[in-house]
């Protein structure tokens, strides 16, 4: 069953709300009074803009929404509830969503800054397609770097949240829409490669003052896929039911790690100073009943210092996640093994290196030189002895 309410935009009539029963077609008045859904449209004094949205019917209930501009992106709702609103069989109904060959994607900065070391500043750039091809080779799946939110997924009845609010699909944020039409510039971060386990981390290469957004959290908003949760975010408010997914395409902020909120000011200095918290807050942004996702800084955030944003308990609900010591080290849970780390070491090495970046390329021969000379070296002595 889903239901969604509307208050009435006439402020004379004596109605002042309506909550819809869409999966059985059933209106309640005020709270109170029943009544079939079409009678109430023919006879009820109601103003709503929902209720008059266009519409054109499908013969075999196939619903397709392609949107050419971020505008359009978020009408998607709109469509998706005035039609199942005005048909005459809701659960029928089959809905996609997708842009269309005419959107408009954002051009993606041709390089990024990237590091091989955690405590050393980035001073080449790579290619951003040479770290397609990195993230493609370790997930065996492919990986587009993005600036756009987009939404692309099929939907049907079931699908949707059991309660909305209408009112909501026509609430808008100018600010946030001019911010995902303004990405952010690629010189201020960096990735650095920060752990086998944990592969990259994004590092700041300027002053970020506290409050300061730093970029929208890019990625595929659609059904929820176990195989994908790493990189997504569950849904809040979200009219559609979807989650933001940025495993396949996303951008910088895909790389950014966890860590938890600053602990209370109740705790001693020492416990609060023994690893690092969030210095990023995420925050759900609800456009047109649309949830997307800003990153900002909750504190000043110095030159070289790692961002980290805490992924909240449904990631990790037991606490057992890596955490940064303060002088930037790794501290792994209980699980880790020191062989699971050197095999993640080394395949992360070798896909760099693969990929033709060159200081990856350096550190697997230094360490084949160290192996070669330890081993030169222990036949020497046995020698000796």
């Amino acid at each position: 069953m889903v239901k969604i309410t509307l208050t009435n935009q006439n402020p004379q009539a004596q109605i002042k709300h309506v909550s819809i029963d869409i999966t059985h077609r059933i209106c309640t008045i005020d709270h109170s009074d029943e009544m079939p859904l079409m009678s109430f449209l023919q006879t009820v004094d109601f103003e709503h803009p929902l209720l008059t949205e266009p519409f054109k019917p499908a013969p075999d209930y196939q619903f397709k929404f392609e949107y050419h501009t971020i505008d359009e992106l978020f009408r998607s709702a709109i469509f998706l509830y005035s039609t199942l609103l005005q048909v005459d069989n809701p659960k029928a109904c089959h809905f996609q969503i997708k842009p269309s060959d005419r959107f408009q994607y954002h051009a993606v900065e041709k390089e990024i800054y990237l590091s091989i070391h955690p405590n050393k500043p980035a001073k080449k750039t790579i290619p951003i397609r040479q770290l397609e091809q990195v993230i493609n080779q370790l997930n065996n799946e492919p990986f587009k770097f993005s600036e756009n939110l987009i939404i692309d997924d099929s939907l049907t009845i079931n699908d949707l949240p059991d309660s909305i609010d209408g009112d909501k699909l026509y609430q808008k944020d100018p600010s946030i829409i001019q911010l995902m039409q303004c990405p952010a510039k690629l010189n201020h971060l960096e990735l650095r490669y920060v752990h086998p386990n944990i592969g990259f981390g994004v590092f700041s290469r300027k002053l970020v003052p506290e409050g300061e957004i730093i970029s929208l959290y890019s990625g595929i908003k659609k059904q929820h896929d176990l195989s994908t949760y790493n990189y997504a975010f569950v849904k809040k408010n979200d009219c559609l039911n979807l989650y933001l997914d940025a495993r396949q395409q996303g951008n910088i902020l895909r790389f950014v790690n966890h860590a938890p909120n600053p602990p209370s000011l109740s705790l001693s200095p020492k416990r609060q100073n023994k690893f690092l918290h969030a210095n990023v807050h995420s925050k759900v942004h609800t456009i047109q009943g649309i949830d997307v996702i800003i990153y900002s800084a909750i504190k000043d955030i110095s030159p070289g210092e790692q961002l980290l944003v805490d992924y909240g308990s449904e990631y990790y609900p037991k606490n057992n996640y890596y955490r940064f010591k303060c002088h930037g080290r790794v501290a792994p849970p209980i699980q880790t093994y020191f062989k699971q780390f050197t095999r993640h070491q080394l395949r992360l090495m070798w896909s760099m290196s693969n990929q033709g970046i060159k200081d990856a390329t350096i550190y697997l021969y230094l360490r084949m030189l160290l192996i070669i000379g330890f081993i030169t070296l222990s036949i020497e002595l046995l020698h000796f002895i």
